[in-house]
């Protein structure tokens, strides 16, 4: 499956967190919400594209991705995008259980 690209808003409260690792956290909990939903996981993930508002926030953000996701890891490619009002977005390709 393909999803579209992921925000960091808690879709219980609208609440957006404060800061790269926890805007990391809630995209990477939204992705999986999606992903569940549809018949899958984290661990069905195999690739994702990140989408970062600061390049400079890499190293934060990737400590923070490595601990929220199972190994291995999917693949990833990351660019510096302009996002509006957000520090990340994730968007991933995964497979269905059967």
């Amino acid at each position: 499956m393909y999803t579209a690209g992921f925000g960091p808003h808690d879709p219980a409260t609208g609440e957006l967190p404060s800061g790269i690792e926890a805007q990391t956290v809630q995209t990477i909990k939204n992705l999986e919400a999606a992903l569940v939903a549809a018949g899958s996981g984290l661990d069905l993930l195999v690739k994702t594209t990140v989408h970062l508002a600061d390049l400079a926030d890499w190293a934060a953000f990737d400590v923070a991705y490595g601990a929220a996701l199972p190994t291995p890891h999917p693949v990833r490619t990351t660019v510096g995008s302009q996002l509006s009002g957000i520090l990340v977005e994730i968007d991933g390709v995964a497979l269905l259980r059967s």
